[in-house]
């Protein structure tokens, strides 16, 4: 492909500005086409320039961004992803709404006030969004109390029914919604998927009386969601073959391990499936952080990655962050002081560590982190509501071209 009509002088301004529209996964496979194509998406797109960076809410009206490492000033390195309390504002939009997921710098957010959720799309670098319609039956809203971010509560928050999946090979994006809210027992027979582009919402069988456990999130990894059911299993469902029925397994959990309650919920670790489960006692938490490796319909294992303690004091709780709970070397968690929550990152020892440039080897050994009861850690930021933590690379992906021809549209040039 190194061909003499690319050596015009803006060949690489143009080809840049291609690139720069495409999701950051394709733009990876493309360096393959030719050494020209290779030296644009290296020197020319920002996921090469600096890794993802760390994208969490400080509260119901606004998210901040950290870009670099957590040990230098992270608080003076944040920046608004967007600016509430402004009006006619891009972040105004927003107001009340919960980030469900974040792909590829696209966000995935969810209205809670609208009955069951109504969920829109938005890429916050170029200001544009796509409101999805409502899935079918979304009203049918059964009010349960259960226990979930340590403490009883009656279930309001319909964004923790939702997931954001993506999937490289076919470069689709679908956001996923297990509606286990709609029946007294949190029974469903269907899961509803919503793939980008179409028109409506689809229902993806699953078996009989099939139950989701919130507490422990839905997390999509790789174009497979996975939630845990109630008799403590791992449920999985692999969004790529949804349209020939689907392929719902269960997925076998770590040994020795009791997915129980409030006490599991599943993670994303690089890019794999992982489930945080805690014990222990009130004085000292022991989290055990297991991951998911192997890929496809190849034969998959657990691996424990990491282990936290959380030294419990007086007036000071900790919690890891969801659904990612890792940037770099840090473990992150929430911290509650005096009823304020904030962003801490906590330093790893060990071979769980994250840089980009260890060893294979240094990667699956587990890192060990102690975290003090009486001190917080490197303080990021504010961390406001039940907010969650999320990888975040800027892209100029446009949304319109998922649009379909029924869907409202807002652009913010």
């Amino acid at each position: 492909m190194d061909q003499p009509g690319w050596d015009f002088p803006a060949a690489c301004d143009v080809l840049e500005q291609i690139l720069l529209r495409l999701p950051p996964s394709a733009r990876r496979r493309l360096r393959l086409v030719c050494r020209l194509w290779r030296e644009v998406v290296d020197e020319r797109t920002p996921e090469k320039r600096s890794r993802p960076a760390l994208l969490f809410q400080t509260g119901k009206r606004s998210a901040c961004v950290l870009e670099g490492d957590v040990s230098s000033r992270p608080r003076a390195r944040c920046r608004d992803l967007w600016a509430g309390g402004r009006g006619g504002t891009f972040g105004e939009r927003y107001k009340g709404m919960s980030i469900v997921g974040t792909r590829n710098g696209l966000l995935c957010l969810c209205d809670d006030a609208e009955a069951g959720g109504a969920i829109t799309l938005a890429n916050p670098a170029t200001g544009e969004t796509l409101p999805l319609p409502l899935p079918p039956c979304s009203d049918q809203l059964i009010r349960r109390t259960r226990y979930y971010w340590g403490s009883w509560s009656t279930v309001t928050s319909k964004h923790q029914a939702y997931s954001f999946a993506y999937h490289a090979t076919t470069g689709r994006y679908q956001v996923v919604h297990v509606p286990c809210y709609m029946d007294r027992n949190g029974r469903f027979d269907a899961v509803q998927v919503f793939t980008l582009g179409d028109t409506s919402w689809r229902d993806v069988s699953v078996p009989h009386a099939t139950t989701c456990s919130l507490d422990a999130g839905v997390v999509s990894v790789g174009g497979v969601a996975y939630w845990v059911t109630n008799d403590e299993k791992i449920a999985s469902l692999d969004l790529e073959e949804e349209e020939e029925g689907g392929r719902f397994a269960p997925v076998k959990p770590p040994p020795g391990l009791a997915l129980a309650g409030p006490k599991c919920h599943l993670t994303e670790l690089r890019g794999a499936l992982g489930v945080a489960v805690s014990n222990g006692s009130p004085a000292l938490e022991k989290i055990e952080v297991w991951v998911l490796e192997g890929s496809g319909r190849e034969e998959r294992s657990w691996s424990r990655r990491y282990n936290v303690e959380v030294h419990v004091a007086r007036g000071l709780r900790q919690q890891l962050t969801r659904p990612r709970f890792v940037y770099g070397d840090y473990v992150l968690t929430r911290a509650s002081e005096n009823r304020r929550w904030v962003l801490c990152g906590n330093k790893v020892s060990g071979g769980g560590g994250g840089g980009g440039g260890r060893r294979k080897r240094k990667q699956l050994q587990c890192g060990v982190v102690r975290i003090s009861g009486k001190k917080r850690g490197v303080v990021i930021g504010p961390s406001g509501g039940h907010g969650g933590v999320f990888a975040y690379v800027e892209t100029t992906e446009p949304l319109s071209v998922y649009r379909a021809s029924d869907c409202r549209w807002i652009y913010r040039p």
